[in-house]
């Protein structure tokens, strides 16, 4: 099957709906449309700062979006540019690591 070329500013719109739906509302049933439409989403990132939606579940304390990130396949080793760090490194920064913890 064969995908249509997706312009660069249709990409930057998903990326910033998925990182309000991440960051702000928790929308997980927003998190798996977009997912399900494109799932390179899962490891879109801006080249400003190179964080991930996993990244951002991460700082927020979103278990469930990252759990979700997780099951389709998101790179989990990922870095972002600013402090080459991964999500995990973000979670336990923000003092979240006990919610990853079982």
């Amino acid at each position: 099957m064969l995908r249509k070329e997706i312009p660069s500013y249709i990409h930057n719109v998903r990326y910033i709906l998925l990182y309000m739906s991440l960051s702000f509302s928790g929308d997980i049933g927003r998190v798996k449309e977009i997912l399900l439409n494109d799932d390179t989403m899962k490891d879109f990132c801006l080249p400003q700062d190179g964080a991930t939606p996993l990244m951002y579940a991460a700082m927020s304390g979103r278990i469930d979006i990252a759990m979700l990130l997780v099951e389709n396949e998101c790179d989990i080793d990922k870095q972002d540019k600013i402090s080459n760090w991964t999500a995990l490194m973000q979670a336990i920064f923000h003092g979240l690591v006990s919610q990853y913890d079982s």
